[in-house]
């Protein structure tokens, strides 16, 4: 894991580089062009554990890593093809009922439901209970960080956190496994932080889907539920506020959201 842990900048670097000159590119909150190239860092990141798993947990395993992939594809026709309008689910739908038109946006919720899906019937959980919970999440997670993900960092900030909550239910890991780790939480926050690249959709979606994986197998069942009550009723509230605007008018928070992002001279 050490050994491998040394192709994580060489694979940041180049993605960065070959988005950036593929035109894969998005202006951010300050208008500047940046390549949504850490999503496929994260990615590659979590098939390498993938390949070579810490444990023998059901996060580790290849139908996991095929959700992902999935969930990041669909995030990343998103970025390469969507447009900032409509906003919110009820805009996405609204579109296709009125105008019978597919947004990218309705084809991301649609093909996160369908994975969800697959991934809950070919994971069989032990119950119903389990299944729902398991599905909820799979299909929370990714929507909501994605609407996050609109300031440097905040994805990073909340999968910080996610992370050492899990852990602390969790066996200490190995030390391999927890320098991988945080050279990964590293990388991406050196990177988004000094705003060369960014998560964009497919990075954010990608984040919350294996973050989702985790709390399934690796979570007590209070904290599962804990968890969809949250991711849920973030999603009725983005449906009538935004969360930027949220942040920006709470000087405690507004405070948390600038940690760590470099000021522009």
């Amino acid at each position: 894991m050490i050994l491998l842990m040394l192709t994580l900048p060489i694979i940041a670097f180049t993605s960065m580089c070959a988005f950036y000159e593929a035109r894969w590119t998005v202006r951010n909150y300050e208008q500047a062009i940046v390549p949504y190239s850490l999503g496929a860092f994260v990615v590659y990141s979590y098939a390498v554990m993938c390949a070579f798993p810490p444990n023998e947990s059901a996060v580790f395993s290849y139908i996991s890593l095929g959700y992902v992939i999935g969930i990041w594809i669909i995030g990343f026709i998103d970025d390469r093809y969507g447009s900032g309008e409509p906003k919110g689910i009820r805009g996405h739908i609204g579109v296709f009922l009125n105008d019978r038109r597919w947004t990218t946006g309705l084809i991301k919720a649609v093909g996160t439901i369908l994975l969800a899906g697959v991934y809950t019937f070919l994971s069989q959980p032990q119950s119903g209970i389990t299944s729902i919970m398991m599905f909820m999440l799979l299909c929370l997670f990714p929507h909501i960080m994605n609407l996050f993900d609109t300031r440097p960092l905040r994805v990073w900030k909340i999968s910080l956190m996610v992370s050492a909550v899990i852990v602390a239910f969790m066996p200490i890991p190995r030390f391999s496994t927890l320098v991988y780790v945080l050279t990964i939480f590293y990388l991406v926050y050196v990177m988004e932080g000094e705003r060369k690249a960014v998560l964009g959709d497919n990075g954010a979606t990608a984040t919350g889907a294996i973050l989702a994986i985790w709390l399934t197998h690796e979570g007590s069942a209070e904290l599962q539920y804990f968890s969809v009550t949250i991711l849920f009723l973030l999603l009725l509230a983005a449906e009538r506020m935004s969360f930027s605007m949220w942040i920006a008018e709470r000087p405690f928070f507004r405070w948390m959201d600038g940690i760590g992002v470099m000021k522009k001279e």
